[in-house]
């Protein structure tokens, strides 16, 4: 398919009444007080400039991706992109539906079998993804054009989260300028991913928690977020490839987590538990892999295991 033709595609993909589009709208129609109430660091952009319900079809993105223009586009009534918008599915944003990196492994799946997989997948949860930035393109659907070039293997040299991750699921040498080894790797792998924290693309450091919400109350919403994500894919296990300072979970990377007991920092009750039921397992953020502990290999035994 045509790069041009991806955000279309997902109309028919993902139909107005699908629960993947009723999970992006509730994340993108959200109070713009509510949005600001995210963010802990100047500078980070409200979540739902990316999350996006509304269709394709008179979708138009802004002018140019500097902070200025993306908040008033979001919040242009005559547009309705904003926040709490008039139309049945709600604010629009950016992404074709969630995050260019996991609507692109959403796409592999369709582009490949026209379906999500039909045996429960593994979803991999990254807690932050690389920061909105180098967008400033004017005019260009970026979000579309990100998502193209994560399935073509156009991943540019700060976006080390994707580099890893490629490196350890499809072959260090194998995958960049191959779109054939990623959507094959992806649908063989029956891997998706998703972002916990869906309000914000990434924080202003990939292993810690400077730029990303700090408030428990926000990080159980975003644990349920996930819950939706898993019920609608049909997930049968959940790998948190977190970083400490967002999700503080000590395990091996085979060790299974009882989520029955889990808590985050700031909640005062267990997390409600997961769809998956004890399959829930956690590694390293990749960003931090060749710091900290390389998980790759953990993370291929338990997609193959």
């Amino acid at each position: 398919m045509g790069e041009v033709g991806l955000r279309a595609a997902f109309d028919a993909w993902v139909p107005e009444t699908a629960p993947l589009r009723c999970l992006a709208g509730e994340i993108a129609k959200l109070k713009a007080n509510e949005a600001a109430a995210f963010l802990s660091r100047v500078g980070c952009e409200p979540f739902n400039i990316l999350a996006n319900a509304q269709l394709a079809g008179d979708w138009s993105p802004p002018a140019d991706h500097s902070s200025k223009t993306l908040l008033r586009w979001k919040g242009t009534p005559a547009h309705l992109h904003g926040f709490r918008g008039r139309r049945k599915l709600g604010g629009r944003g950016l992404s074709l539906l969630f995050d260019p990196l996991v609507d692109a492994f959403l796409a592999a799946h369709f582009l490949r079998t026209g379906r999500l997989p039909e045996a429960g997948p593994t979803v991999l949860v990254l807690t932050d993804f690389y920061p909105l930035a180098a967008a400033s393109d004017q005019g260009q659907d970026w979000a579309q054009q990100e998502s193209a070039n994560f399935l073509g293997g156009r991943v540019g040299g700060r976006q080390s989260t994707v580099t890893q991750l490629f490196d350890a699921l499809f072959g260090k040498a194998e995958w960049k300028e191959n779109p054939e080894v990623i959507a094959a790797g992806i649908t063989a792998q029956n891997l998706l991913v998703w972002n916990f924290f869906p309000m914000l693309r990434g924080g202003e450091e990939p292993t810690g928690g400077a730029g990303l919400p700090l408030a428990g109350a926000w990080r159980l919403r975003c644990w349920q977020w996930l819950h939706a994500f898993l019920e609608a894919v049909g997930a049968n296990r959940v790998v948190l490839a977190s970083s400490q300072a967002m999700l503080p979970i000590a395990a091996a990377p085979h060790e299974r987590l009882n989520t029955a007991t889990l808590l985050l920092p700031g909640t005062p009750a267990p997390l409600p538990a997961l769809p998956c039921g004890d399959a829930v397992y956690r590694i390293a953020h990749p960003s931090s892999w060749k710091r900290v502990r390389n998980d790759g290999p953990g993370l291929r035994a338990l997609l193959v295991g």
